[in-house]
């Protein structure tokens, strides 16, 4: 190896120890801390509401008229989304995702999803955080059931 390689190699490590100093304290002179948040942090969960047991009073256009809890949970998934177990009174291991609204208070939209062979949609507006007013359709692709049903909070 050339003699004049090994000094120029050596030089240019000499120069990047040199510099390495340097350039730490210049990144730590530009680094910059954020501001604090003005006002305090609203840390309310938009589904904190709706979580719970509720008796639920359903009317069917073709089952008639039937009683049966709901359990509203958190889908650990997302941030806008619950899980209504037992919905449609479809048994305590089955549940359908229902959207809760940003901006509408009181809100649930259930999207179009299958639940135990059946397309279910709907949405439910509620006055106050005890009662909601759901309106949904159920089709097994034979009849399509339109269900009214009124959920209290236990």
């Amino acid at each position: 190896m050339p003699l004049f390689f090994y000094l120029k190699t050596n030089n240019m490590k000499a120069n990047l120890f040199k510099r390495f100093p340097l350039l730490i304290l210049a990144m730590a002179l530009t680094m910059v801390a954020c501001e604090p948040d003005e006002g305090p942090v609203d840390e309310t969960d938009i589904r904190d509401e709706f979580i719970g047991r509720w008796a639920v009073t359903a009317t069917s256009s073709l089952n008639g008229n039937s009683t049966y809890n709901v359990d509203i949970d958190f889908d650990t998934t997302t941030t806008d989304k619950v899980e209504l177990i037992n919905f449609s009174n479809a048994g305590t291991n089955l549940f359908v995702l229902g959207t809760v609204s940003t901006t509408a208070n009181h809100v649930i939209t259930i999207p179009f999803q299958d639940l135990d062979g059946s397309s279910i949609n709907g949405f439910a507006t509620s006055g106050n955080n005890n009662t909601l007013n759901f309106e949904y359709t159920s089709d097994n692709g034979i009849e399509t059931d339109s269900i009214t049903a009124v959920f209290v909070k236990q």
